[in-house]
C-alpha cells in the first residue's frame, strides 16, 4: 500500500518554540525494528518515516537524535531495550515492529516510565498493556473480521484456510478471520502455522491441494510470504488468495513479483491530514505520526516521562491510539480499509 509523503509545510500551523535550555541537548528516541533478514524491509521503512519527522521536527527548533536497534525476536529486543535505556539513554521508543517482541519489552517499559510506540498493526495486549505503551496502527482484529467479512461477503467463499506465521500476530488474525468466516457461515477447512523463517510450505501446500478451499487466508509477511506465493503458484492451487496489510509493502511486491499477481488485501485508510506528496509505505508514516508525536510531548514535557504518557493519553497527534477496553469509541478511532489488489507488480484498489 502506497501513502501520500507528508509535506514539508506539514503542521505549519503548529507554532513551538524552544527554550534554549530544553534544546540544549536533542531528544533522543530509539527503534526497535528487524534492519537485516526476511522483514527488514519494514524496520528500514520505520526507520525512514522516524527520519522524516525529524526533519520537519527541526523546522520548529526541535531536536531529535534517533537510534535504531536491529531486533525482532523476543530475546534480541531485550537486548535492544536494554541498550536504550541503559546505554544510549533514550527518552521514548518511537517505533516497533515485531510483535512477537513485545510481551518481552512491555514489563520493562512500564517499569522504566519509558514510554513506547508500536509502528505497525497491534495485538489486543498492546490495547491495554500498560499507561506506557502505546500503538500507532490498527489492530488486528478490526483488519482481520473486515477481511473475514470480505471473503464471505464479496468473494461468496463459504470455505476457507488459513496459512499464518507462528507468532502472536499470526495466531490472533487467524483466530479472528476464523471466528467471524465461521459466524458469517462459513466453515474452515485448514488452519496451519510455521515459525519465523520456515520458508518451506511444501507440506500445507499438498493438504491445500487435497481439500480445496474458496479462498485461502496468507497471515504471512516479507520475503517468507513471497516464498510462499511462488510455491502456492507453483503447485496450480486456484483459491481466492487474501494476504493482511504487509502485502502492500513495495519491497516484497517487487520480491514476489509475477507471483503476487491477484493477491488481494485490505489496506488501511490514514486520516487526509497525512499529506499530498510522495509516497510512503503504510508502517513509515506510522513512523512519522509517531516520531512526531514524541518529539511535541518531550518538548512540551521538557523530557518529564509522565508528562509525556499523559499527553499521548489525552490527546495524541495524527495516529496514535491508545485504546483499552473502556476507551471511547469515537468515528476516528475506528479503521476504514480498501480492498487492494496487486496486479503486474502494482496495486490497484477495488474499493471500501
Amino acid at each position: 500500500m502506497i501513502i501520500p509523503r507528508v509535506s514539508s509545510t506539514f503542521f505549519v500551523a503548529c507554532s513551538l518554540f524552544c527554550a534554549s535550555s530544553a534544546c540544549a541537548e536533542p531528544w533522543r528516541l530509539g527503534v526497535i525494528a528487524p534492519l537485516t533478514g526476511d522483514f527488514a524491509s519494514y524496520g528500514h521503512d520505520i526507520v525512514a518515516g522516524a527520519e522524516s519527522a525529524k526533519g520537519e521536527l527541526q523546522q520548529l527548533g526541535v531536536e531529535v537524535e534517533l537510534f535504531p536497534q536491529d531486533a525482532c525476536l523476543p530475546q534480541e529486543a531485550l537486548t535492544a531495550f536494554n541498550a536504550l535505556r541503559n546505554l544510549q539513554k533514550v527518552h521514548a521508543i518511537a517505533g516497533n515492529f515485531c510483535l512477537i517482541a513485545l510481551p518481552a519489552v512491555i514489563p520493562l517499559a512500564n517499569r522504566s516510565k519509558l514510554p513506547l510506540i508500536h509502528t505497525a498493526i497491534a495485538t489486543e495486549e498492546v490495547g491495554s498493556a500498560g499507561p506506557y505503551i502505546f500503538t500507532a496502527g490498527h489492530f488486528i482484529r478490526a483488519e482481520a473480521e473486515a477481511a473475514a467479512e470480505y471473503a464471505f461477503k464479496v468473494l461468496k467463499a463459504r470455505s476457507a484456510s488459513i496459512l499464518a506465521i507462528e507468532t502472536n500476530f499470526g495466531e490472533e488474525y487467524a483466530s479472528f478471520f476464523a471466528s467471524r468466516f465461521e459466524r458469517l457461515g462459513g466453515r474452515v477447512i485448514i488452519r496451519e502455522f510455521n515459525p519465523p523463517g520456515v520458508n518451506d510450505f511444501r507440506g500445507e501446500i499438498t493438504r491445500l491441494r487435497a481439500n480445496p478451499a474458496d479462498v485461502v487466508l496468507l497471515a504471512h509477511l516479507g520475503q517468507t510470504l513471497a516464498t510462499l506465493l511462488e510455491q502456492i503458484k507453483h503447485a496450480g492451487i486456484e483459491s481466492a488468495l487474501l494476504g493482511t496489510y504487509e502485502a502492500g509493502d513495495r519491497h516484497f511486491i517487487e520480491s514476489a513479483g509475477n507471483a503476487a499477481n491477484g493477491l488481494r488485501f485490505l489496506a488501511p485508510l490514514l486520516p487526509p491530514q497525512i499529506g499530498n506528496l510522495e509516497d510512503i509505505s503504510y508502517v513509515e508514516a506510522l513512523a512519522f505520526s509517531s516520531t512526531w508525536t514524541l518529539g511535541l510531548a518531550l518538548n512540551e514535557c521538557k523530557g518529564a516521562a509522565e508528562c509525556v504518557r499523559d499527553y499521548l493519553a489525552n490527546h495524541g497527534t495524527l495516529l496514535i491510539q491508545k485504546m483499552p477496553p473502556t476507551l471511547r469509541r469515537s468515528s476516528d478511532s475506528v479503521p476504514r480499509f480498501s480492498v487492494t489488489e496487486i496486479i503486474d507488480k502494482q496495486t490497484v484498489e477495488l474499493g471500501g
